[in-house]
C-alpha cells in the first residue's frame, strides 16, 4: 500500500491553491490562500504564508509534514535560474519537507492538469498571460511581452474611439457602461488624466478599476450573444496566443511532432468562444498540435506531477473532485 502524501502549489498572482493527496488518488485536503507572486511579496513573506497553509491543510488531513513523500510548486514570478535558487532556499527550505521537491513557474504545472505529459505545450491567461512547452528534458518558457492582455485591447478599442480612429459604437458604448465612465470625454480624463491631476480631474474609483479589471469576463458575455465586435478582439487576441505558442514549440524542439497544447487560466476557461478561436488559428498554423482545454485547476497538474515523482502516478481517473475543477468550462 502507498503510505504518506505528496504536495501540490499553485502560487498565482491572486490567489494561492495548495492541496494533499494520498497514493490511492484522495484529495485529503484543499486549501485557499492570498496571492503568492514572488516578485511582488519577497521570500520572508511568502516562507510565512506557505507555512501557514501547509500547517492548515495537514490539520485538515490528519498529518504531519513529515508523511510528504513528494511535492511541486508552480509559483507566479518563478522565471530565471535565480528564481529557482532563491525560491528554494528562501521559501521551501523553512517549510522543512524531508522530501524531493519540484518548483517551478506556475504555468509548467497546468500542462499536468488532466495527466502526466513528457511532452507538450501550455499557455495560461489569467491575470497575464505566459507559454511553456516542454520536450522531454527540453523546455521554453516566456511572457509574450510584446503582445497586449485581453483587457488592455479592449480598453484601447475605447481610446480608439474617443481619438476618432473607429467610430463610436453600440459596442464601445456598452463597454463605457460597463466600466461606469458617464461618456466617452469621461473615459478620457480620468483615464488620462486622472492620476496626475486629482485635484481638478477625478480618479477612476475602485468600483470603476474592478469593473475595468472584469473586462475579459464581459468580453465573454458579449461574444456568448453574438457580438461582431467582441468576437473580432478575442480572434485577434487568439492570433497572439498562437504566435506566442510557435515560438515556444519552435525553442523546445517540438517543431513537426504531435503535440496538445493545454489551455489554462481563469479566462481561457470561462470564454469558450476564446477556446474555439485558438484552436481555428492553431489548426491553420501548428497541424501537428492539438488544442485541449484545461478542465481542472494547475494545483491538480502540481498533484500529478508530485505523485510521479512518489509513486508513478495516480490511477486513472483520481483527484477528480469539484474543488480541483474550474468553476466555468463551458
Amino acid at each position: 500500500m502507498r503510505g504518506g502524501l505528496v504536495l501540490g502549489v499553485d502560487g498565482g498572482g491572486s490567489k494561492t491553491h495548495l492541496a494533499l493527496a494520498s497514493g490511492d488518488g484522495c484529495l485529503r485536503a484543499f486549501i485557499n490562500g492570498p496571492g503568492s507572486a514572488m516578485e511582488y511579496k519577497g521570500p520572508k513573506r511568502l516562507a510565512g504564508i506557505f507555512s501557514r497553509l501547509l500547517a492548515r491543510a495537514c490539520r485538515v488531513a490528519g498529518a504531519r509534514p513529515g508523511d510528504i513523500r513528494a511535492a511541486c510548486l508552480g509559483l507566479n514570478g518563478i522565471d530565471i535560474a535565480r528564481d529557482f535558487r532563491y525560491a528554494l532556499e528562501c521559501i521551501v527550505a523553512p517549510l522543512g519537507l524531508g522530501c524531493r521537491v519540484k518548483i517551478h513557474n506556475d504555468a509548467f504545472i497546468a500542462l499536468f492538469n488532466d495527466r502526466w505529459r513528457e511532452r507538450g505545450a501550455v499557455i495560461t491567461v489569467g491575470s497575464g498571460h505566459k507559454w511553456l512547452a516542454v520536450n522531454g528534458k527540453r523546455e521554453f518558457m516566456h511572457d509574450g511581452l510584446v503582445f497586449q492582455g485581453l483587457r488592455d485591447m479592449a480598453m484601447e478599442r475605447l481610446l480608439m474611439a474617443v481619438e476618432g480612429y473607429i467610430k463610436p459604437s453600440s459596442f464601445t458604448d456598452r463597454l463605457l457602461s460597463h466600466c461606469g465612465f458617464s461618456s466617452y470625454r469621461d473615459f478620457l480624463r480620468r483615464w488620462r488624466y486622472g492620476g496626475s491631476r486629482p485635484d481638478y480631474v477625478r480618479p477612476i474609483t475602485g468600483w470603476q478599476w474592478e469593473r475595468i479589471s472584469g473586462v475579459q469576463v464581459w468580453l465573454g458575455r458579449e461574444a456568448a450573444r453574438g457580438s461582431r465586435d467582441a468576437l473580432s478582439l478575442l480572434d485577434s487576441y487568439a492570433a497572439s496566443l498562437v504566435l506566442g505558442t510557435e515560438v515556444a514549440v519552435r525553442k523546445a524542439g517540438l517543431g513537426g511532432r504531435e503535440f496538445e497544447l493545454v489551455m489554462s487560466g481563469s479566462v481561457l476557461a470561462g470564454i469558450p468562444a476564446l477556446r474555439a478561436a485558438v484552436r481555428r488559428r492553431l489548426a491553420r498554423a501548428l497541424p501537428c498540435g492539438r488544442a485541449v482545454r484545461a478542465v481542472f485547476r494547475p494545483v491538480r497538474g502540481a498533484l500529478i506531477h508530485a505523485a510521479h515523482t512518489a509513486w508513478g502516478g495516480f490511477a486513472p481517473g483520481a483527484l477528480a473532485d469539484a474543488e480541483l475543477r474550474y468553476p466555468s468550462t463551458g
